[in-house]
Order: structure tokens, then C-alpha cells, then sequence
């Protein structure tokens, strides 16, 4: 599953206690004893690892967006899962570098002959934040509220082929079978972005029928129970979060000792990333994604100082600025939306764009121009023949013209008078992307078009996307993944998150027909050269029409001090914790530093 992310940072884990921290104005914290212990026959079951590591202290980073919601289930946007994600764990791990599987809640699967019938076997001994056992049972009630079409979720259109759900069915308390109608290529990947939710929590909301509005971010955090490093135990908004460890969690480090090796953390909420690199260079937090504009005076002062910089190389997300393509209505009259629904329209508008100047200007270097939904960084999927729009305004104004577009004393008309105004709105907050916003308002005034620039929250923005579609233009990003289906939710033209119309009963278009079609037959389609070739022709479809108009891949620049240990920051996923998600429970802190976030009893 992909998801909207905000760009805010790049462009954009044996227990005698547990400290509970809770934090106010000051950051400080409070020591509390929780009675514990787990015996070595309840955690036979439990995950050994090899990492190694100083166990206490705590974590500190930085965001620039609150929450929406707490819901894993709900969620469409990096803010909540960033909020949410040290709370929980997956039926499978997925490693960054490789791709591969691993076991988490599962142990193990079996898939057989005919791809059809997959089994999971669940890890004994495991329990919820609050104690209460995790089982199959809290599988199946995840698989009902995510099939439930009456509840928002992303993962729907995972789960289901031709619209056909999967079966599943619970064989033991600790055994899940799925059967598939088909044999579905990437079903792995498909079912390990399953958000798994504890039943015994949120069943009696689902059958009331508000399991949308259940653990919206004013849900005392005492409430929001999961399986994974750490439990949330104080929201601030606008301020904090705050975390302590879950004496519950299933994977050991190599002295057979509960992860996480911290005591927990704070996720820090800023105004802007200005403020998250001071915070950083004050010390005050342990990683934070960089701006280009910092890199090279960060890197003169890193070999005194007390952090390392690390460019991950090309992210894997992507950025575009997209037109509301949804029916006409009062917030898009209807001349407005027949002009940003010519595919001729919406290619002038990229050849407008000087990529290049942005990457050289606003991103120092350290970008490249994109030209497809699926980065560079995603070697096996990427297609490298896809439309190239070149800066070419010459060629914009000739497009423009080409479909009745004049321009009169400055100022481009259509046929009936109306003058093309365009009012784009990016994320507040996000000064790279504002600024790449800025040099395409002037890089569009030439031909006589007037783009108001308006920045907007980024929750606010989400809002207009998915609820009023009360927009003309806005400037976003996805978080990308290296199966390309996982953006299904994007691009079937049915999907929740297909920005430009979402929700479509039957698709408006021919392009988005043959998109519809070419997911669905990726789906599946068991052979991966096969499920490339496919996807290559989608680039080529999704390059052609622009429903997104890609604008630059950066590379993903992080600061890291040099007192955290077993950093291994990944660019996939980096706009989340920076890169570190996946590795929060064994992340340590080398010394007893606290960040300015001091124990105390």
C-alpha cells in the first residue's frame, strides 16, 4: 500500500520494568515501575536476532505535520503512519535492500502447487500492548473490517482480484488460511501491507458502525494498543508524541533480552524542517532528513561535530503537481475542468517546467528529473523509455495554441474569454517544494497563464483530496514501494487515492481503462519478467497522459548522530522516520545522552 506523504522532509524498535515517560513543555519525563516479566517458556516462541547493543536511553526526532488519525487501518498519509508505526508489527518483514521476506507475526507460510492456497502460521506466545493474546482470530477481524466497503482503507484493492475477494478462513488459534481465485504474482507483498488490529479493541466500533472515527488522534493514547517495539503513552498536538517500550514485544537481541533496546522516545513536532535541522545541530534530536542546502555546510562542520551525513542515493518516492480532473462543480467550473482534462493541455504544462534549473537551483545537485510514476531507484520496474518533457516553452506555447488557447495583451483566453488562471497548492511547511512551486509560477507567466501559489496544511489538504475536491491544482507525493501493484489504490481508476477522480463507478477514460486493465492482469500474473513488461507499458501510458506531471527524484540526505548505533537508514521508506522505521527496535544509543530529554524518577 502507498500513501500520500507530505514531502515536509526530503522535498521529502528479559524485561524487569518499563519506564513510562510522560512529557510536558519542558521534555522532561517521569519514572514509573511496571511489574512485567515474561518467563523464558512464554517467549520460547519469540524472534531471536543477532543485534547487539547498550540497552536505555531514549530516541528523539522531528516532524513537521501532526497526525490524522491513529487508525492503521484508515490511514492514506506518512504524518498518521509515522504516528502509529512504532506501535505495530506485520505478519512479514520486508528487508529494504532485498526485498525479501522474512518471518515477524508469521513464522512461517506455505503456499501450494497452484498458488492458490496460502497458509500462515502465527507466533506463539505473542501479546498486545495491553497483554491480551494476539491469535488468528485478530487476523480475521483485520481481513472483515478491511473487505467491510462501508470502512476507508487503502488495502482493499490489494486483497481482491476482479473485484473477487480473497477466502480466509482461521484453522487454529494460530493458523490462517487464504485462498485466492487466481494465483496472484505478488501476493506477498500484497498481504504484508496488511495492517493487522487487535479485536478484542475495535470489534464492538466496527459493528456499531464507527470503526472510521474510532482512534482519531483524540483517543487517549493509553487506548491504541498494538504488537510492535514501543506503546505511545502521550500526544501533544502540535508538540509531541511519546512512546515507552512494549514490555510485550516478540524479538529478542543476541543476549535473549526483550528488543527495543530504548526505553522509548519522542517524535518532536516543529513548525518546518528549518526548525528540525536546528534542533538536530543543537543536538536535541538523534536523525533528521536534510535539505540540500545544508549538505555542504553540515558536511565541513560533521568530521568536528557530533554526526555523520549519509546520501541514500535517488528516493523512491515520487512528486508531481496533479489537476482536479473530477467533475465539474463549484470549486472547478466546467471550462476550467475541460481544459486541465486535455492530455495536450496538461504536456504543455510539463514542457513549461525547467527540471533542471530546479535541480541545480532548488536541490543543489542533488536531484535528477522524473519521468515516471516508478523511480530510477526501482532498477527491476523502472522504465527508462517513457515520455522525456524537456524544457522546451517554445514547444508549450505551441500545444497551448493548438488546442484554442490565444494569448491576448499577456494573458492566455481560451475560445470564450476565459482567462487560464491556475491556483496550485503545495504543502505548507516545505520550503524546497514551495520554491519549486515559485520557479513554476514564473516559468508559466510567459505564456500568459497566472498561477496563484498557495500553500495549505498538509491534513487540510489531504481533507480537500479525499472529501470536497475543493481544489484546482495541488503538489503532493506518494511514498513508492518496490512492487509497483502497492499503487493500485492509486492508479485503478476505482482506487480511493486516484487523485485527480477518485472513486470512479466505471473508468472516465480510455487511458485509465487500459491502466485498470493492465493492473488487473499484473495481479495475476505469477512471472515477474512478465509483471515488468506490463508495468513498463503502464509508465509508458501514465508518462503519455500526465494525470501526475512528475517534477524531480531527490536524493535522500539524512544527518545521523554518532551516538546512534546499528544505523542502517534505508531510502525506501525514507520519508518516514527517515529511513529508520524499519529498524527502530534494534537502534541504540552508544552513551546514556538523552538528547536535553532527561530520566528522571
Amino acid at each position: 500500500m502507498q500513501v500520500l506523504k507530505s514531502l515536509s522532509k526530503a522535498f521529502q524498535c528479559s524485561i524487569c520494568g518499563l519506564l513510562l515517560f510522560s512529557s510536558g513543555c519542558s521534555g522532561g519525563y517521569r519514572k514509573l515501575p511496571v511489574a512485567v516479566h515474561l518467563t523464558a517458556n512464554e517467549m520460547k516462541d519469540f524472534q531471536h536476532t543477532d543485534y547487539k547493543g547498550r540497552w536505555g536511553g531514549a530516541f528523539v526526532c522531528s516532524t513537521v505535520a501532526d497526525p490524522r488519525t491513529f487508525n492503521p487501518i484508515t490511514t492514506q498519509e506518512t504524518t498518521s503512519i509515522a504516528a502509529w508505526g512504532p506501535l505495530f508489527s506485520g505478519l512479514l518483514n520486508q528487508n529494504p535492500f532485498t526485498f525479501q521476506f522474512t518471518p515477524a507475526l508469521a513464522t512461517k507460510y506455505t503456499e501450494s502447487k497452484d498458488g492458490k492456497v496460502w497458509t500462515f502460521y502465527l507466533r506463539h506466545g505473542v501479546r498486545w500492548s495491553d497483554g491480551y493474546p494476539f491469535t488468528a482470530d485478530d487476523v480475521i477481524f483485520s481481513l472483515n473490517v478491511i473487505y467491510d466497503p462501508k470502512v476507508i482503507d487503502s488495502a482493499r484493492s490489494l486483497l481482491t482480484i476482479h473485484g473477487k475477494p480473497f477466502k480466509y478462513e482461521e484453522l487454529n488459534k494460530y493458523t490462517v488460511r487464504i485462498t485466492l481465485p487466481a494465483p496472484v504474482g505478488a501476493f506477498l507483498s500484497n498481504f504484508a501491507a496488511v495492517a493487522v488490529v487487535p479485536k478484542h479493541c475495535l470489534e464492538a466500533a466496527w459493528k456499531a458502525g464507527k470503526f472510521n472515527s474510532t482512534w482519531g488522534v483524540n483517543t487517549p493514547p493509553s487506548q491504541i494498543v498494538g504488537d510492535g517495539p514501543y506503546k505511545m503513552v502521550d500526544y501533544e498536538p502540535g508538540q509531541s508524541i511519546t512512546y515507552v517500550r512494549n514490555p510485550y514485544y516478540w524479538r529478542l537481541a543476541a543476549d535473549g533480552k526483550q528488543l527495543p533496546f530504548m526505553d522509548g522516545g519522542v517524535t518532536e513536532i516543529v513548525p518546518d524542517v528549518n526548525t528540525e535541522v536546528l534542533k538536530f545541530l543543537a543536538r536535541e534530536t538523534d536523525w533528521v532528513n536534510l535539505r540540500p542546502e545544508d549538505w555542504d555546510v553540515m558536511q565541513q562542520q560533521a568530521r568536528a561535530g557530533h554526526y555523520r551525513l549519509m546520501n541514500l542515493g535517488p528516493g523512491w518516492g515520487v512528486s508531481y503537481i496533479s489537476f482536479n480532473l473530477n467533475p465539474p462543480s463549484a470549486a472547478v467550473p466546467a471550462w476550467k475542468t475541460k481544459l486541465f482534462q486535455s492530455r495536450i493541455f496538461r504536456q504543455a504544462i510539463s514542457y513549461a517546467i525547467n527540471r533542471q534549473l530546479i535541480c541545480s537551483t532548488v536541490f543543489r545537485g542533488f536531484a535528477q528529473p522524473l519521468w515516471s510514476y516508478i523511480s530510477p531507484a526501482n532498477k527491476v520496474y523502472y522504465n527508462s523509455k517513457v515520455p522525456q518533457y524537456n524544457y522546451n516553452p517554445a514547444l508549450a506555447a505551441t500545444l497551448l495554441k493548438s488546442i484554442g488557447l490565444v494569448k491576448k495583451n499577456g494573458v492566455l483566453t481560451d475560445r470564450d474569454g476565459h482567462a487560464v488562471t491556475i491556483t496550485l497548492l503545495p504543502p505548507s511547511g516545505n520550503g524546497n517544494l514551495i520554491t519549486t512551486c515559485s520557479i513554476i509560477q514564473q516559468e508559466l507567466k510567459p505564456l500568459g497563464i497566472n498561477m496563484t501559489v498557495s500553500p495549505q496544511d498538509f491534513n487540510a489538504l489531504v481533507g480537500r483530496l479525499s472529501g470536497s475536491h475543493n481544489w484546482e491544482s495541488i503538489a503532493l507525493g506518494f511514498t513508492g514501494g518496490f512492487n509497483p501493484y502497492d499503487s493500485a489504490n492509486i492508479w485503478l481508476s476505482s482506487g480511493s487515492l486516484h487523485v485527480w477522480n477518485p472513486n470512479q463507478a466505471h473508468p472516465a477514460t480510455d487511458w485509465e481503462a487500459q491502466i485498470d486493465d493492465i493492473f488487473n492482469t499484473a495481479h495475476t500474473t505469477v512471472k515477474r519478467s512478465a509483471r515488468v513488461t506490463l508495468f513498463k507499458r503502464f509508465q509508458l501510458i501514465a508518462s503519455t497522459e500526465l494525470p501526475l506531471i512528475y517534477l524531480v527524484e531527490p536524493d535522500i540526505l539524512i544527518g545521523v548522530k554518532n551516538d546512534v548505533g546499528n544505523a542502517q537508514p534505508s531510502a525506501l521508506g525514507s520519508s518516514v522516520y527517515s529511513g529508520f522505521m524499519w529498524e527502530l527496535d534494534h537502534i541504540y544509543l552508544k552513551s546514556q545522552r538523552r538528547n536535553g530529554h532527561n530520566l528522571r524518577s
